[in-house]
């Protein structure tokens, strides 16, 4: 073994025992943006990563990315107050993928609602439109 690839391990032992301690501060300042953001917002939201004294914010989405940007100066002055040297923060959207969010049809409408359906289908004569209101006559569920 060379003497430049032990030194490359040694190196990166050390930066690994750094590694628990720098996870355990970002997980601090995660719970301390979300403790600070109304109990809505909190899980609309994730500490990306910190860089140069900026501190990266992703939302699921775009009012909630506004409504952070508007209480950023209350988060940097809360965070400063934690001994974090945070300087400004910057929001992103980064929206949700669901991949399988349509596999199951689970909305369900009222029985008010289905037997209203059924009544117009039963004034329809037999067409696409009637066997999709059928169809949908078929959701209607408990709760109305």
């Amino acid at each position: 073994m060379s003497g430049q690839h032990i030194a490359t391990i040694l190196n990166s032992l050390q930066e690994q025992r750094l590694l628990p301690d720098q996870v355990s501060q970002f997980l601090e300042i995660q719970r301390a943006v979300r403790a600070a953001l109304s109990p809505s917002m909190a899980p609309e939201v994730s500490v990306s990563h910190v860089s140069a004294g900026t501190l990266t914010i992703q939302s699921n989405n775009g009012s909630c990315a506004a409504k952070v940007k508007h209480v950023a100066p209350q988060l940097i002055r809360l965070l400063q107050a934690l001994g974090y040297q945070i300087n400004g923060i910057c929001v992103r959207v980064q929206a949700l993928s669901f991949s399988n969010a349509l596999s199951k049809k689970e909305i369900l409408m009222t029985t008010t609602a289905g037997a209203r359906i059924s009544a117009l289908v039963g004034q329809l004569h037999e067409s696409p439109l009637r066997s999709a209101l059928v169809r949908l006559g078929n959701r209607a569920g408990p709760g109305g």
